[in-house]
């Protein structure tokens, strides 16, 4: 099993935002990611720390923000954090205790919230945890990279492993110097193998069906779709030629995965491109109505309803904030 040998490798983050956008494009993702959700009253806190084999972070926030992400080729693990709280990653319902697995070639997928949320991340290395759970289980533990996983994690396992990122968490805002040492990182790292595989030794789990696949290639197409025609409000008959589904299939996808209609989703990205040509846009040269038209918006007075829906304010009232 391979360590950290540096001091300086442990690279220690903790940051706090009052924008959602901000905290959004502070997650440690790859790839694309949008916001969507309120932007009044916001504020968060995003966490970080490599710790021996672990990449662990840490993220809380008073209003849970919406985000899609490459998770990248480690295995990570996501755990929700606070209690009585439910958040949707991908098409599951993920009360407090929940674990959850991505699979390492697919986007990641949280919607929002207005409740306050908080989760556990930790990355590591899919043949280091395979080592690891092997020699403290007897088992080879670490899941499949093709399946996503949900785990219930058992009451003390679950209470010992947000401890200890909630400790992380505390030494990298206060006192990150504390995480370069060697020794402590270590001492980290060993709890952290052993708590991980005592919540994966014998907690029931919802693996992946073949239906679940086939919605997630679904979604993977809708997102290249979006991401290939940014200012086109397309139809729902051009979705389903070129997503190459019918209607009913595309829409139990989309509502499944993202909790809203096709339409309504590809809406989500060109909603994300107006705001971003509003905060950059010179407000004594650009209009609200010509920035909206560009993405595809044409009913003025619709758009600026779903746009306040979504962040909160007025088009008009984002524009003015900009630089």
């Amino acid at each position: 099993m391979s360590r950290q040998d540096s001091a300086d490798a442990a690279e220690p983050r903790f940051h706090r935002f009052n924008d959602p956008d901000a905290f959004v494009a502070a997650m440690p993702l790859s790839e694309q990611r949008f916001q969507i959700g309120r932007i009044r009253d916001y504020s968060g806190s995003i966490m970080s720390a490599n710790i021996g084999s672990f990449r662990v972070s840490r993220g809380e926030a008073t209003i849970g923000a919406a985000m899609r992400g490459g998770i990248g080729p480690r295995c990570t693990f996501i755990i929700v954090a606070i209690p009585g709280t439910e958040r949707v990653l991908d098409r599951h319902g993920s009360p407090y205790g929940t674990m959850y697995h991505p699979t390492t070639d697919d986007l990641y997928r949280c919607h929002g919230s207005p409740h306050p949320a908080a989760w556990l991340g930790l990355s590591i290395d899919h043949d280091v945890l395979t080592s690891v759970t092997a020699a403290l289980s007897g088992r080879d533990l670490a899941p499949s990279r093709e399946a996503a996983l949900y785990t219930r994690v058992p009451g003390e396992a679950l209470q010992r492993l947000i401890s200890v990122g909630n400790r992380i968490a505390r030494l990298a805002e206060h006192t990150p110097d504390r995480l370069r040492h060697t020794a402590l990182s270590a001492a980290l790292n060993g709890v952290l193998d052993e708590t991980l595989t005592q919540c994966l030794d014998g907690s029931p789990t919802k693996p992946d069906t073949a239906s679940a696949r086939r919605q997630r290639l679904i979604m993977k197409r809708l997102d290249a779709i979006g991401e290939k025609y940014p200012d086109e409000p397309l139809t729902l008959t051009q979705l389903c030629q070129m997503t190459g589904v019918n209607q009913r299939t595309l829409h139990l996808a989309s509502h499944q995965f993202a909790n809203m209609g096709p339409v309504d989703y590809l809406r989500s990205f060109r909603l994300t491109r107006v705001r971003r040509a509003l905060t950059e846009a010179d407000p004594r040269q650009t209009s609200v109505g010509d920035a909206a038209a560009a993405f595809g918006f044409w009913e003025l007075g619709r758009f600026a309803a779903v746009y306040r829906a979504t962040f909160g304010e007025l088009p008009s009232e984002t524009l003015r904030r900009a630089r």
